[in-house]
């Protein structure tokens, strides 16, 4: 935003949003993770450990995530030879599926908004990538509010509070993308 001229105040309630900082991770059969647990993560971190502990598979994730938002998820998959190869070898062999999921909690703000992200993506038969489930929630103040939920027509997108929402029905697309920016109230 333009800063105001010196001499003019600000006007209140016109500051931009804190950037969103990603604060926890959890992996379910994503390629060396059977199921991580929740990976706690600060603005800065270290990562170690042992070999096959499942250090780059972390961040494989991350990048799989960027890459399914910014073109789509049969592009974010070949990356890596295809949604078999992403799929943790415990997944049942009935349905192989890996899920994500990211918390962000906004930095900077008076009254920090928080957001849960969860996404499952599963093999079709055809061994291509197909999204199983995606949901985005508000998880600020006393009441959870989806923003993306999962119906039986398709992910639901409901970007504002009362405002109006959408269906979203495209097979290889996260809604994520199509959502407003996060953090803005």
């Amino acid at each position: 935003p333009k800063e105001p001229a010196a001499g003019h105040p600000k006007k209140l309630g016109t500051a931009a949003p804190g950037p969103l900082l990603l604060t926890q991770v959890t992996l379910e059969r994503f390629k060396a993770a059977a199921n991580s647990g929740p990976i706690a993560l600060r603005p800065f971190n270290v990562v170690i450990g042992r070999n096959g502990a499942g250090k780059s598979t972390l961040l494989e994730a991350l990048q799989w995530i960027e890459l399914a938002q910014r073109v789509d998820i049969r592009a974010a998959c070949e990356r890596y030879y295809g949604i078999h190869d992403l799929i943790h070898a415990s997944a049942p062999k009935t349905r192989r599926s890996f899920e994500l999921e990211l918390h962000w909690q906004q930095q900077g703000a008076k009254q920090p908004r928080g957001f849960r992200y969860g996404l499952k993506i599963g093999e079709r038969r055809d061994r291509n990538p197909e999204i199983l489930g995606e949901a985005l929630d508000d998880t600020t103040g006393p009441r959870l509010r989806s923003v993306i939920e999962q119906t039986e027509v398709g992910r639901f997108v409901s970007p504002s509070p009362g405002g109006f929402g959408f269906v979203f029905d495209d097979p290889e697309h996260l809604a994520l993308g199509f959502t407003p920016r996060l953090g803005r109230p």
